[in-house]
């Protein structure tokens, strides 16, 4: 007997469908920042989300499965906007570590003022939606890995201040770094984003670099 051949399966592409998904889950996520911001985690459902968005409940649930999977999906860094998708090429293209650690200020500063109320809801709800905890230890976990590979480039040039580990210098870094001082000196004390970029990069300058004499005496002669 000689094998019968099953025509392969075609799959189908549609850009039209494909483009409409998309809308669809743009205007789920719009909606839910919406109610998230007007009654809060906790008194948004997945109805009033679907309501607003003019889909479906069963839609949301199938893109997003549940309020969590929304709010994740806002706190992404597709959410960043333009601005971090520059920097982000900046920092990859810099040949000076001294100058990667003020992108990366100016990168925390970018996130925070962009999405300051949705990290404020996120600060607050956590409180009342333990599952929202997980979402915010994946960010926090997110920004160490990426600033921990900063400072092992700082440590492999002989940058670090002699008395900081690498362990060390990667807690400081991350815990200068962390939203609740951007919110406490912006949204509490008053004040710019400005001044807030201005002062982290000359914090973090201060505990994680060598002195400048230091560094100029350790270079090589030409």
């Amino acid at each position: 007997m000689t094998d019968i051949e099953h025509p392969q399966k075609r799959t189908y592409h549609s850009p039209a469908r494909e483009r409409q998904a998309e809308e669809s889950r743009q205007r789920i996520l719009q909606a839910a920042r919406v109610h998230f911001l007007e009654r809060g985690y906790s008194g948004t459902t997945i109805d009033a989300i679907a309501k607003e968005a003019g889909v479906s409940p069963k839609t949301v649930t199938a893109i997003f499965g549940t309020k969590q999977g929304i709010m994740a999906e806002m706190l992404q860094p597709s959410a960043f906007g333009e601005r971090y998708q520059q920097l982000l090429r900046q920092i990859r293209n810099a040949s000076d570590p001294i100058q990667g650690v003020q992108i990366i200020a100016q990168i925390c500063r970018q996130i925070y003022e962009l999405l300051t109320p949705e990290l404020d809801l996120l600060r607050g709800a956590t409180m009342v939606s333990p599952e929202l905890m997980e979402i915010s230890q994946q960010i926090n976990a997110r920004r160490k890995h990426f600033q921990g590979a900063g400072v092992m480039h700082l440590a492999q040039q002989g940058l670090l201040r002699q008395e900081l580990t690498v362990t060390e210098a990667i807690d400081e870094f991350w815990t200068l770094t962390a939203y609740d001082l951007y919110h406490m000196l912006v949204q509490e004390c008053g004040w710019s984003p400005d001044q807030y970029e201005a002062w982290l990069i000359g914090l973090l300058r201060q505990r994680l670099l060598k002195p400048q004499s230091e560094q100029a005496s350790e270079q090589p002669d030409t």
